[in-house]
This record gives structure tokens, sequence and C-alpha cells, in this order.
């Protein structure tokens, strides 16, 4: 009984000991640990990023960076200070930062930590470029028969889901509202599309540029008729993405991959409303279009509070 009192009486000494030396940088044999910590922003500014860091060091410090969390790191700025503003990081290139006191001590910590400038927005279009480019005639049916049962099939599915005539028109009425503000953007040619179909989510690209998440039911229902009636997609999905429309706010930035394994990272936007049609900027649009809206339970609880507020 007595030996584990002892024993637990130890521990607990040995506990405390253990805190004072991680408290005052004392480690048993007499030298002083060097303890520090740094962050860089991540986003904060477009113009540059700011890397701190605490230490109990006095003296001047060594900063280094790296495109990659494991390096090669490159030595930056030697400076006295605690803080440096990086204004030669490339825009939207996600970087790692260490730095090293320069005071002879051979136990120290590196502490990493990445940042990045914030990339801005691509310029959306107004309302206005994307009616008034809306001018041109029906192209003439393709000169091969079966490619011309082909389109025609495909009219035929797409008038199904044609928005009503006034609908269509109060829709984009309403719409333009929003873009006028800034409160909406609008992007279209997109190269890329992704579908998680287990989330009912289609995540449209413009590579190393941008990213779109567009969570939408009724487009899944459209999708998932087009398999039904044996519809491929790269022959009438692909070209209603290239010929979409898209209505987007942002939602802050995701990260990709460069083929030279370096992180670029995207503004991200997430989708209100997605139209199409078959034949682009077609003068009779506003009979040709199927729109489709977002089911996303977040998103509409913000949209009905902007209702609300009267926005």
């Amino acid at each position: 009984m007595h030996a584990t009192k002892k024993f637990s009486i130890i521990a607990v000494l040995a506990t405390l000991i253990t805190v004072s030396v991680s408290i005052s940088g004392q480690i048993p044999d007499g030298k002083t640990e060097h303890q520090y910590e740094l962050k860089a922003t991540k986003g904060e500014s477009e113009e540059n990023i700011t890397i701190s860091w605490r230490s109990n060091d006095c003296g001047n410090y060594t900063l280094y960076r790296s495109a990659f969390k494991n390096g090669p790191y490159e030595p930056l700025v030697n400076t006295g200070s605690t803080s440096y503003t990086d204004t030669t990081a490339e825009q939207g290139i996600k970087y790692w930062y260490k730095v090293k006191p320069e005071t002879g001590h051979e136990r120290y910590s590196d502490m990493i930590d990445s940042g990045f400038r914030n990339p801005p927005a691509p310029k959306g279009l107004t309302h206005d470029e994307v009616i008034d480019a809306r001018t041109k005639d029906r192209p003439l049916p393709p000169a091969r028969e079966e490619d011309s049962q082909k389109e025609q099939y495909h009219l035929k599915f797409l008038s199904f889901f044609y928005e009503n005539y006034f609908m269509c028109t109060f829709i984009y009425l309403v719409g333009r509202i929003y873009v006028y503000r800034g409160e909406l953007i609008i992007y279209r040619d997109f190269e890329n599309y992704h579908l998680d179909r287990n989330k009912v989510t289609i995540y449209l690209t413009k590579p190393n540029i941008m990213r779109v998440k567009f969570t939408s039911k009724r487009l899944f229902r459209f999708i998932k008729t087009m398999d039904v009636l044996n519809i491929q997609e790269k022959n009438l999905l692909d070209r209603l993405i290239r010929n979409g429309i898209v209505f987007c706010i942002r939602r802050g930035v995701c990260e990709t991959v460069l083929p030279d394994k370096r992180i670029r990272i995207m503004p991200h936007f997430e989708a209100v409303g997605f139209s199409t049609e078959y034949f682009r900027d077609y003068k009779k649009w506003k009979s040709n279009t199927v729109m489709f809206g977002s089911s996303d339970k977040e998103m509409d609880r913000r949209i009905k509070e902007a209702h609300k507020k009267g926005l």
C-alpha cells in the first residue's frame, strides 16, 4: 500500500517537473529549448501573405518558403522581426513557411504553416451580355440522316422540360436585380464537370480557374430520365453543360493539384440556378430553355431569408 502511494507521488512529481520544464524552456541538461509558433495567413489578402511567429529566442531569424510541404525550402528573408509580409508569392499558389533562429541553439522545433494570397473571382457576365448575345438563328439540321434523327430525338426529349415562356422571362428579370447588386455572378463556358449522383450534385470546373458546386434534385431526375431513354451523356449532357449559364454565389476557395505537384487555390462557388439550351444563344431562347434550381437546404434557407429582408 505504502509502495503504491510512494509510486503515485513520484509520478506526480515527475509530471510537475515536466510541466515546469515546458514552461521555463529548460531541459535536464541545462540547455534552453527553442520554442515558437508560426502562422501564415490563408487568403486574407489578394496582395500578400503575412507570416508571424512567437519565440523565446532573441536575435535574427531566417524565414524559409517552399511551394511543397516537404521542400526544398529556400531562404526568403533574414530579419530581426517576428513577422514578415510576403508580396512575391504567386497569387493562388499554396506555400509552406518555416523559420529558424540564428542563435546557435541546436535544439529547436521546426514549426511549419501554409498560406496563400486570395485568388480573385473571375469576371462574371452582366445580365445584358447574356441577353444581348441571344440573336442567332436556329442552325440547319445536320447533313447526315443519322445525326439529324438524333437531334430531333434530343429536341423532343427536351421539350418536356422547357420552362414556360412567361416564367422564363420573369426568372431572368428577377435574376437581373441580384446580378446588378453583385449578389449573384453569372458564368458560362465550363470545360469539365463531375457528377455525384449520391449527393445529387454536379461540379462544374474551369481547370485551375474556378469550381462551381450545384445541388439539384430536378437536374438529376433529368439525368436519370436520360439514362432510362438510353441517351448518352456525351451526346446531350455535354452539350447542355457547354451551353449552360450558371448563377453563382462565392463560397470560399478549393484546392487542385497542378501537373508540377504545386497546389492551386481556386475560387469556389455555389450555384442557385442553371439555365441551358440545345442551340446556344438561339434568339427564341425563351421558348427553348431548360432551367434547374438548387435543392440545397442551406441555400434554400438563405434565399428565403433574403426574400424576407426584401432583397
